[in-house]
């Protein structure tokens, strides 16, 4: 699971989403938003106790989030947008529930949300030349970095080279330290065999030179 790609698909989805359709927001995985059709048979309105968390997470993932990661089909600006839209779309759906008592916790959470998405606009009109220096640096590095892997693909074609995936390392590595373990293991028999030798040998020549001396005595 790419959390990168829930957080923005989250509030893509909130910001998009058309309170007048006959639909609601439901969430599974405790981390998943989804837009569901509503049933004449019941409310089917989702407590806003049960998306705190996921609205927690996909708020703060994507304001604490290094640029160069996110969605290259985003610009900052456009994130700071869905946000801005995602947030107000809350607060409609669920206008006449925010503000009890029971859901304090909650409101208090979205405003400071609220908050951190307005300093975070207002942070990237005053500047702007920066970011849009700091985004082309991140987008030349990219292209340089792709460029860079296409060439070593080409060039390993050219020479004949076979590229091997992590699993292949891992299991060629695997072999020889397995083939190692059985050429250490035969060393150490022939050197067991070889001490046994050597102390049959030296056992022999001990009762020879005692048979030696009895016959000498």
């Amino acid at each position: 699971m790419n959390l990168d790609t829930v957080a923005i698909k989250n509030i893509k989805l909130l910001a998009n989403f058309d309170t007048k359709l006959n639909k609601f927001i439901d969430v599974k995985d405790k981390i998943i938003l989804e837009e569901k059709e509503k049933d004449d048979e019941f409310e089917n309105i989702t407590e806003l106790s049960d998306i705190e968390y996921s609205l927690y997470f996909s708020f703060n993932h994507l304001l604490t989030i290094q640029y160069k990661s996110i969605i290259e089909d985003y610009t900052r600006k456009e994130i700071i947008n869905l946000m801005i839209e995602a947030i107000t779309t809350i607060y409609t759906i669920y206008e006449n529930t925010i503000y009890d008592d029971n859901n304090i916790r909650i409101y208090t959470m979205l405003e400071r949300i609220d908050e951190l998405i307005f300093n975070a606009n207002i942070n990237y009109k005053k500047y702007t030349c920066y970011y849009n220096i700091i985004d082309y640096y991140h987008y030349l590095c990219n292209g340089f970095n792709a460029l860079h892997q296409a060439s070593q693909e080409i060039n390993n074609i050219f020479h004949g080279y076979i590229v091997t995936t992590d699993d292949e390392d891992y299991s060629d590595k695997g072999e020889e330290e397995e083939e190692d373990e059985e050429e250490d293991g035969e060393e150490d028999e022939e050197e067991e065999d070889e001490e046994e030798e050597k102390d049959e040998g030296d056992e022999e020549d001990e009762e020879d030179e005692e048979a030696k001396n009895e016959r000498i005595s």
